[in-house]
């Protein structure tokens, strides 16, 4: 019985794993070699992994020291593969227990390089869909030979359908591109190059679970991201003297191309490629080395018949992905460089419909794309892909959830206040998850943002590990006097932060916050954010930004534009819709541009539920409150307090 190698890539996946696992664990086949390949993920699939290796010897984990994505994970684990088959398999999906035994008994009968197993389920949450591919549904029933020639555009492309024989992959040593996503478009064609035909049938089942979070749902620029497979696509094929070979052929004619059309004329297209051939923009931004490859062949060309002889295609020509021509005013917009935005936000699941609110705000002010990552303690998957929905309202964002183990970082840490957690402190190890990041923005979910927030992005950090505003709406004097801070230090607030990763890593940060904490918990009240300021007044002090970007309900009405934060223990979701401005009440303040964006999400209804006061029953109750707060604090300072 002839062994195969599974190679699974896992990184951020503890939801899924088990299913994966046991789904591999289980099949008939039983000569398996599981190479687990462990890419420095950060939640808890470490300890999934030990746990299954336990039970199954055939569990082989190669734990990276880098994150290298999912193309260098692959290819570590093809580094190790010691089997005459080699199987790709996602670490959030899962097969049919049948399914390697049939791609095996598929490919030994057929002698193929490569055979691939037609039959998918795309898996909702919802519910299941079996896909049915228009290219192959003639060829698979009964199983049958493909010419790679014809067959190389046709979809599916994805490597997880295939099985592949080793010695094939080996012998012209192909291996996916480090440091790309939308490898597997490149590896399907680099893998039907060197062979005439391959294998194509229907067997048991793979299991595509549909993730709103997944890599590429959340691509951001994902065409543009594509044109650079295209482009290492092109390099291969002219490094290895195969640009002219007939398996190319197609290539020239569907790079990056959508749709078939029918109607259009030789002439029409040959003043476009004209156009596009020596445009820097055009060959920038929108087309690959292929396309310009493609355009130049079609101009040398004398008539629409002619092409299509030359290249051997049917009398259809494809549509290129973008048409420059329409769209003249896009192109300033695109020579503009790009600057995405690292923004990371902290919730668990109560607060998801928050996360929402805040993401939309941002969006909605931002020309900018904007990079979320979510801290994440327990955000359900439901949830997550509510939060997703804002793809079909705002098209400058993408999403990433980083599952933290907080006890592997903080099994040392105690929260001294009652209502705050231990996955406060998580904010702290945002430089470890995203080191590449120079530096990045952190935001508290209960802000809602008025400005264009590139701008505090902008902030010139000046050397300083943070950049804050400090929060004067306290005490200074007695948070100077608690904490022994220098006496003109002012302490700052942390739900508006912006953070110098390259300094946070150079210097150490977290592991002196560390330290911190364990020296001051018993005086620690706001927890994270005392062991910052702390640690700030000791190391020369941060940045201070301007006011506009953390505005608290006391000073809401002084600023149109700005990044709102409702820090008081009464939230905007506590007050209807319809509550209205109210100047004497500081915490009603404001809440219209929180509902304005609470209803741009999926989660209108549930935030409504969260109403504590209407204007008919509490205008009373919550002016009183609001003369004893404004009362306390000129008393503050004698320790005399109005009991609330």
């Amino acid at each position: 019985m002839c062994k195969v190698s599974v190679i699974i890539p896992i990184y951020n996946v503890e939801k899924y794993l088990p299913d994966c696992l046991e789904s591999v664990c289980n099949q008939t086949y039983k000569n398996l070699e599981i190479i687990c390949v462990n890419d420095c993920s950060p939640d808890n699939c470490d300890k999934i992994l030990q746990d299954y290796a336990a039970k199954d010897e055939r569990i082989k984990i190669i734990n990276r020291e880098t994150n290298g994505g999912l193309s260098t994970a692959r290819n570590t684990g093809l580094d190790f593969a010691t089997g005459e088959y080699i199987y790709f398999l996602d670490s959030d999906d899962w097969i049919d227990k049948n399914y390697i035994y049939a791609m095996v008994e598929t490919i030994k009968k057929t002698s193929s390089p490569m055979v691939l197993n037609t039959s998918i389920v795309k898996e909702l949450s919802e519910r299941s869909i079996i896909q049915c591919y228009d290219d192959y549904k003639d060829l698979a029933d009964d199983g049958n030979f493909v010419n790679c020639e014809e067959s190389v555009t046709y979809y599916p492309w994805m490597t997880w359908a295939y099985l592949y024989k080793k010695s094939y992959l080996d012998e012209y040593k192909l291996r996916f591109p480090d440091g790309y996503n939308w490898e597997d478009i490149y590896y399907h064609y680099i893998t039907h190059i060197y062979t005439d035909e391959f294998y194509v049938f229907k067997g048991p089942y793979y299991h595509y679970r549909q993730r709103s979070d997944s890599i590429i749902k959340l691509e951001p620029n994902s065409e543009i991201k594509i044109i650079k497979i295209y482009e290492l696509l092109y390099k291969y094929l002219c490094k290895n003297n195969l640009l002219q070979s007939k398996n190319i052929k197609l290539f020239l004619a569907t790079n990056l191309c959508k749709r078939y059309i029918t109607e259009t004329t030789y002439y029409e297209f040959k003043e476009f490629f004209n156009k596009i051939k020596d445009s820097i923009w055009a060959k920038k931004y929108l087309y690959s080395s292929f396309d310009i490859f493609f355009a130049k062949q079609f101009i040398e060309t004398n008539s629409y018949p002619e092409y299509c002889a030359k290249y051997n295609l049917s009398p259809r020509l494809l549509e290129l992905r973008k048409t420059i021509l329409d769209n003249q005013d896009k192109k300033q917009q695109m020579n503009k460089k790009q600057t995405n935005i690292p923004i990371f936000l902290a919730a668990d699941n109560n607060y998801a419909p928050f996360v929402a609110t805040t993401i939309a705000s941002v969006c909605d002010n931002t020309k900018s794309f904007c990079n979320f990552y979510i801290l994440d303690s327990g955000i359900s998957d439901e949830n997550q892909e509510k939060i997703g929905l804002l793809k079909n309202k705002f098209n400058n964002f993408d999403i990433e959830y980083l599952k933290i183990d907080t006890e592997k970082y903080f099994s040392n840490f105690r929260s001294c206040v009652e209502h705050l957690s231990i996955s406060t402190y998580n904010r702290f190890l945002i430089h470890k998850f995203k080191p590449e990041f120079t530096k990045c923005i952190y935001l508290d979910v209960d802000t809602i943002t008025l400005i264009d927030i590139k701008d505090l992005y902008d902030t010139d950090m000046e050397g300083y590990p943070i950049a804050a505003r400090p929060a004067v709406w306290l005490s200074q004097e007695e948070l100077r006097s608690k904490f022994k801070l220098n006496k003109d230090y002012k302490y700052f607030n942390a739900g508006v932060l912006l953070l110098n990763n390259a300094l946070w890593n150079k210097d150490k940060i977290f592991d002196k916050l560390l330290e911190i904490e364990n020296q001051y918990r018993d005086l620690l009240g706001d927890a994270d954010q005392g062991c910052l300021n702390i640690y700030c007044n000791k190391n020369g002090g941060y940045k201070r930004i301007d006011d506009i970007y953390n505005i608290p309900p006391t000073h809401f009405a002084y600023k149109d534009k700005a990044i709102l934060h409702f820090l008081n223990n009464d939230k905007p979701w506590h007050f209807t819709p319809d509550f209205g401005e109210h100047e004497n009440i500081p915490p009603s303040r404001r809440i219209k541009e929180f509902w304005h964006y609470a209803k741009l999400t999926s989660f209108y209804e549930d935030i409504l539920k969260q109403v504590k006061y209407t204007p008919q029953k509490d205008m009373l109750k919550l002016r009183v409150k609001a003369i004893v707060f404004e009362e306390n604090k000129k008393l503050r300072a004698t320790k005399t307090l109005i009991p609330n």
